[in-house]
């Protein structure tokens, strides 16, 4: 809107400007174009309305002033005849060479270019007042958000060369503010220590420095605002509502006062819990998942899990996308609140390709006789947990995901990826000790467990004192055959002194 307002205006003037000149109607003999540094000249023949041999007036002139300004890269333009040629005289605006970012300790340098990058104030780009003052109110926002309401950020500009200028960004942080107190309104279930206890800010004392943080975050508020939903919603109050916060600052801009405003509600139970919509699974199978009975205390957590209970026996089935809608039928005079699970199965699935990233050593035959959702399958969310299990006992990784993705152009078909996180799987180990028969004793080991990638394990140890001595080398294949029966080599020497 500022950047439209600002191209009005100088529009108008510039029209105003050429209007004072008046002149007749002319034949176009040549176009010049004067004061441009970087733009290419065809740009701008691009974007007029005019050409050599067409004839000009003064609303011609308009649409050409107009045109070069929503270009948006010059600050003035004006049109003028010399002799039946045409001139446009412009004036850039200056394009960015670089953008730095000094005394920001909170957020990185990386961080802080990338939020500017998609205000459109990056390197080459065209600078524009505006957004150089949005771009230091958002900063400023962003710092205040995380707690830093002392902020003050300076921005400044450096003309260079070929009208380029240089943008610094100067940060003065200041001091955190901290959480002065917490106070709710409009509890009386759970008292304002009980609700304290949910948040992970805390209020400034004594203890702070060991429960947790006091110093204010909007993003953590927001996040034990939700603590604080779930603890009364999975207690029975299924109306409970925050009515608002307020977050007052004090003169200094160093401590921070929240208050939370709730609204209790009543506390209800559950009444009569059915199953409802597609009956791609039989009825009685997914009525027998429904653990929760008539009088149990309304909680969100129990309902959620049952509605996923039952979305994973259908995934068992190869209905990848199936969903469970519950739908509420409540007696606020009884305090009881019933539900109608509506399943909406979607189409049955099965698994095109499943891929493997991030086993840079572990070779994927090794992951793939682990799995037990196969290729060409129906999808099932039980093999696919079932995998996940398997892969996660073999010990080589530290962590591992199996996510479903859909196959473009086809409903009834899923890419599976799994992805894993190597870890280390070699050991080595140093011992001594002492013992009447052998006096010192000294012990070696060394073992891979996925030694090369292939899944088998090699070890070597070494035991040696004044009376025995022992040297042990095992290679162990845990899929010596296809079903999976292991098989183990070992071969060792030992030596015992009887003298």
């Amino acid at each position: 809107m500022i950047n439209y307002c600002k191209f009005a205006v100088l529009a108008l003037l510039m029209s105003l400007s050429f209007a004072s000149h008046a002149f007749e109607p002319f034949v176009i003999d040549d176009i010049k174009i004067e004061g441009i540094q970087r733009t290419d000249p065809g740009l701008i023949f691009s974007n007029i309305p005019v050409q050599v041999g067409q004839t000009v007036d003064r609303t011609v002139t308009k649409q050409i002033i107009s045109a070069i300004f929503k270009t948006g890269f010059f600050d003035d333009v004006q049109v003028l005849v010399d002799d039946g040629v045409l001139v446009i005289r412009l004036i850039e605006r200056p394009a960015v060479y670089k953008v730095t970012v000094t005394g920001s300790k909170l957020l990185s340098e990386e961080q802080i270019l990338e939020a500017l990058s998609q205000m459109g104030l990056r390197q080459s780009a065209i600078l524009d007042g505006a957004i150089l003052d949005l771009a230091e109110r958002e900063l400023k926002d962003l710092y205040m958000s995380k707690g830093k309401y002392g902020v003050e950020i300076i921005s400044t500009t450096t003309p260079l060369e070929r009208n380029r200028v240089a943008v610094t960004f100067d940060i003065f942080e200041g001091a955190k503010a901290l959480i002065k107190q917490i106070n709710f309104v409009g509890n009386e279930i759970f008292t304002d220590n009980e609700l304290r206890k949910q948040m992970s800010l805390k209020q400034l004392g004594k203890f702070a420095l060991f429960s947790g943080s006091s110093e204010y975050s909007k993003q953590s508020l927001e996040g034990d605002q939700e603590e604080i939903r779930s603890m009364y919603l999975d207690s029975g109050y299924a109306d409970f509502k925050i009515e608002s916060t307020q977050v007052q600052l004090s003169a200094d801009r160093e401590s921070v006062f929240v208050t939370i405003s709730v609204n209790e509600g009543k506390k209800f139970t559950f009444d009569s819990i059915y199953v409802g919509g597609d009956q791609v699974v039989r009825l009685e199978d997914l009525t027998a998942l429904v653990d929760i009975a008539p009088g149990e205390v309304f909680s969100r957590k129990r309902l959620t899990e049952l509605t996923q209970k039952i979305s994973d026996r259908l995934g068992e089935e190869g209905y990848a996308n199936a969903s469970v809608n519950p739908v509420p039928e409540k007696n606020p005079d009884e305090s009881i609140i019933g539900f109608t699970l509506y399943v909406n199965s979607g189409q049955r699935v099965y698994v095109r390709r499943i891929n493997i990233n991030g086993n840079l050593d572990t070779r994927d035959e090794v992951i793939r006789r682990e799995l037990r959702q196969m290729e060409g399958a129906w999808y099932s969310v039980k093999d696919i947990n079932r995998s996940k299990q398997r892969l996660n006992l073999l010990g080589f990784f530290s962590d591992v995901m199996i996510n479903t993705q859909p196959v473009p152009g086809a409903t009834d078909q899923v890419d599976l990826e799994v992805k894993v996180v190597e870890r280390m799987t070699g050991s080595f180990s140093v011992g001594i000790g002492f013992s009447s028969t052998d006096s010192l004793l000294l012990q070696l080991g060394l073992s891979q467990n996925n030694f090369m990638g292939t899944g088998n394990s090699l070890n070597f140890n070494v035991s040696t004192g004044k009376v025995n001595e022992t040297y042990e080398v095992g290679y162990t294949n845990p899929y010596a055959t296809d079903d999976g029966v292991s098989r183990t080599y070992k071969l060792g020497k030992r030596d015992t002194d009887t003298s």
